[in-house]
């Protein structure tokens, strides 16, 4: 059905007003999005303008955040950073791979629990917009 909807809207110059829940299915396909919550029409945005809003990060969890964000600090050089709970810290700054990450913190000894590259989505965007949120936090 994306495949039909997209080549439509090329070949054929047609528009399609889509509505739905599932923001990952419309992600693929539109190309702008009202975001609407309560009857009321919240922001119509392009999904350049989405995709430039992202932020990508890598999450982290480990045993010891303050221990971890010391050697983050001083051994990598990473100060955009943010801990979210007493055991996880997002990292904003991607000079460094995950790969890298790891490698130094288990150089040190510190035991990481998790560590995942994400990327903030249409649903993020969503999420963040109606909780009056920043798309970073």
């Amino acid at each position: 059905m994306r495949h039909l909807i997209r080549m439509l809207n090329k070949e054929y110059g047609m528009t399609f007003v889509l509505s739905s829940h599932i923001l990952g299915e419309l992600e693929q396909i539109v190309d702008r999005v009202g975001i609407i919550h309560q009857g009321k029409l919240l922001n119509e945005i392009t999904m350049t303008d989405v995709r430039k809003a992202r932020s990508d990060y890598i999450e982290l969890e480990v045993s010891d955040v303050t221990r971890a964000v010391y050697l983050l600090e001083n051994e990598l050089h990473i100060h955009n950073m943010k801990v979210l709970e007493k055991r996880k810290i997002r990292i904003y700054d991607m000079t460094y791979t995950q790969s890298d990450i790891s490698k130094m913190l288990l150089l040190h000894d510190l035991e990481i629990e998790e560590i995942r590259r994400h990327s903030n989505s249409l649903e993020d965007y969503f999420y963040h917009l109606i909780n009056g949120g920043d798309i970073n936090d």
